[in-house]
């Protein structure tokens, strides 16, 4: 008898055991996913032009009470403070996005820079207190836009749209009386090198031109001679 009731004790604690380390392991397994999930939307709100994006920021109110926010980011000068919930098919509560907005108050910040984001959706109350919501939907359309394959894209289409730009500016360059060699010349002359190349290279310039303005003058005395005759 008493063997039979100390097996059944033994049994009871080693299901008890096994319920408490497979409780921790679910506990380690939602707490990576939630990290996944804040990380995920970290990425997302950089690529959507958020600055010096960080996890897990403690706020200290005036009751000297601390709170932990998962995400912050600077965009137009104001710091946003970001709520992130992992619940997949869960559906956020009135009372989570409540508290979040309650510990901005705390903290002396206003609803407006608060923002709550989940892969779910939310209650219909929970959209209608003052901080934006993002659901999984929008969330899905916001990770799409701001993809990093669109913004490769993006670059490539505006590499398109500057390039009649630079080659217009190359034809300019090519057809410029001052070719860049001559330029190069230039500056090596005012750096106090190769003034008997450029001395030597006026010269011929100058024959150049004596040469093409006795032609012009030949050929306009010749016309004239045919107009007086």
């Amino acid at each position: 008898m008493w063997g039979g009731v100390a097996l059944r004790a033994s049994g009871a604690t080693g299901m008890g055991i096994r319920y408490a380390s497979s409780s921790r392991e679910r506990g380690k397994a939602a707490q990576a996913k939630g990290h996944a999930f804040e990380q995920r939307v970290a990425k997302l709100l950089t690529r959507m032009g958020y600055r010096n994006v960080q996890l897990n920021n403690r706020l200290k109110d005036s009751n000297g009470n601390t709170s932990e926010i998962d995400i912050t980011g600077r965009r137009w000068l104001r710091t946003f403070y970001v709520e992130c919930k992992n619940y997949n098919t869960k559906t956020v509560p009135l009372e989570d996005v409540a508290k979040f907005k309650e510990v901005l108050k705390l903290n002396r910040i206003s609803p407006s820079r608060g923002i709550f984001v989940t892969n779910s959706t939310y209650s219909p109350r929970a959209t209608e207190i003052g901080i934006r919501t993002i659901d999984g939907q929008e969330l899905r359309r916001l990770t799409r836009k701001y993809s990093v394959r669109r913004s490769v894209v993006g670059r490539f289409l505006w590499l398109l749209l500057l390039s009649p730009v630079v080659w217009i500016g190359g034809q300019f360059a090519y057809t410029c009386p001052v070719s860049m060699q001559q330029l190069s010349a230039w500056d090596r002359w005012e750096s106090g090198q190769n003034q008997r190349q450029l001395a030597e290279h006026a010269d011929r310039m100058a024959i150049q031109f004596q040469r093409s303005g006795s032609k012009m003058a030949r050929q306009a005395e010749e016309a004239a001679k045919g107009l007086i005759k």
